[in-house]
């Protein structure tokens, strides 16, 4: 190489490194060093368009003339992501769409996420490379589907035509029907969109992740169709339903238990508001009956479309009944099905977790990797209270394994003043927990530091709200 090293730049370098440093480099700043010579920017350019979002009209329009004038550009799309819904567009803007888009021929994930019209832009085109797609709910995602039978992933989704989402609108019907013939997609890994499309798709798949759209009113039992499901060439691990109701749906559970029995996760969601407490007892009661049935099963999760409101002056009486509640089902839930190590329920969407020989509530593990002092959230310190109030209580009847859980979080003095502290005052006062280093493992000092109780009503409990997040 030419010229000593103090006169090297980024353009003597060879082209392999080159690209490295393009692909580590952020997008904002791949612009910017793009600007600095024309063998730079030819370099970068696959880079900058390997990823793209469309999240406007104006966007698709300046996107496609460009596809539309440059190969390379063409040619590096890879992951491509639409994700708005024109009002009003013209024929010219589709066709100009349809131009560019069939120049994608190393297109390996698609996202049309809100647009049934978009959509139908594709739906005569093949990419040979496409392994990733999720769509709107549409006729046309039958033909597309079978143009494309290596796909890996495949979700269909409701789209923004249907003026609302399933979780604001559970009336939404997807507007398909049955597909004259099977789909082969020996590839298909994962799936989640409607039954009529599950049913096109599913058998004779790889498919081991399915999350399924149930019908509002059925017209085919549920044992027939998940019998079907059950027809993926692998077994099918992570199941999510999402359903109308609870009680009208739970031969579900049956028909899980008889095709799928092997699954290891499970959820149900319900979109439905109106349903009685009684309703929902009898649900779990029914859940109970059919645990047994699921040898491999270590997840389970019951949702509702929405929570009660958690506020209020009783705001702390409730989540200690509820969790109360929760606790006794999960413990005999266990007993049941002793492979279980998570569970949610939807009265307060808490998730429970199994570790060490005892069950608690997932929140309580944000002080484990906690260092110094650490003040809770409420809705965390809700919890610990509710543990140790639960803990000193119930101790007897408790495996010992509790005792010494609670031992290790607060220390001996600290469980100690939590005793006399529910002593005094019948319930725990507020507390924070102190992981200074010099603790370590001693386990004789407190770690948990009470606040006095507060004699006023006013707290910010009215603040917190209950996590949906997994």
């Amino acid at each position: 190489m030419s010229g000593s090293p103090e006169s090297r730049g980024l353009t003597d370098l060879p082209n392999e490194l080159i690209h490295e440093v393009a692909a580590c480099t952020e997008l904002g700043d791949l612009l910017t060093l793009c600007r600095t010579s024309r063998f730079i920017h030819a370099h970068c350019l696959p880079r900058i368009y390997r990823s793209i979002t469309l999240k406007d009209v104006a966007q698709v329009s300046k996107w496609c003339q460009t596809i539309l004038l440059r190969t390379t550009a063409a040619q590096s799309v890879h992951n491509l992501i639409i994700s708005c819904s024109p009002s009003d567009p013209s024929t010219n803007f589709y066709t100009m769409m349809h131009s560019a888009i069939r120049r994608l021929e190393n297109l390996q994930s698609l996202t049309v996420s809100k647009s049934r019209t978009i959509f139908h832009t594709f739906s005569d085109l093949h990419f040979p490379r496409l392994s990733n797609v999720i769509a709107p709910s549409s006729y046309d995602i039958f033909p597309f589907l079978t143009r494309h039978p290596m796909l890996c992933r495949v979700l269909v989704m409701p789209s923004a035509d249907d003026n609302g989402t399933w979780w604001e609108n559970p009336g939404i019907t997807f507007p398909l029907t049955p597909s004259e013939r099977q789909i082969q997609m020996p590839d298909l890994q994962v799936f989640a969109g409607p039954l009529t499309v599950a049913r096109a798709v599913v058998p004779g798949s790889l498919v081991s992740i399915l999350i399924i759209y149930w019908e509002k009113e059925r017209t085919t039992s549920f044992s027939d169709d998940v019998a079907m499901l059950a027809q993926s060439n692998s077994d099918i691990l992570d199941l999510q339903n999402l359903i109308f109701g609870w009680i009208r749906n739970q031969s579900l559970l049956r028909a899980i238990a008889d095709h799928i029995p092997r699954v290891k996760r499970l959820r149900l969601r319900n979109l439905l508001d109106l349903h009685t407490l009684t309703e929902w007892i009898m649900f779990l009661e029914y859940v109970e009956d059919t645990l047994s049935s699921f040898p491999c099963l270590t997840h389970l999760d019951l949702l509702d479309k929405s929570c009660p409101p958690l506020d209020g002056d009783d705001y702390e009486v409730f989540v200690f009944s509820v969790l109360d509640d929760d606790f006794r089902t999960i413990r005999r839930w266990a007993a049941i099905c002793p492979t279980l190590l998570r569970v949610r329920l939807p009265r307060t969407r808490t998730i429970w977790e199994f570790r060490n020989g005892i069950w608690f509530p997932h929140l309580t593990a944000a002080v484990l990797t906690a260092s110094c002092r650490y003040a809770m959230q409420r809705t965390t310190l809700l919890h610990f209270k509710w543990f140790f109030t639960t803990l000193i209580s119930m101790a007897p009847s408790l495996p010992k394994a509790y005792h010494s859980f609670a031992e290790y979080l607060a220390g001996k003095q600290g469980l100690l003043a939590a005793r006399d502290a529910l002593d005094i005052y019948g319930s725990l006062p507020d507390f924070e927990f102190i992981m200074e280093p010099e603790h370590g493992n001693d386990r004789e000092k407190s770690r948990i530091l009470f606040q006095p109780p507060r004699l006023d009503s006013d707290s910010d409990m009215n603040s917190d709200t209950y996590s949906d997040s997994d």
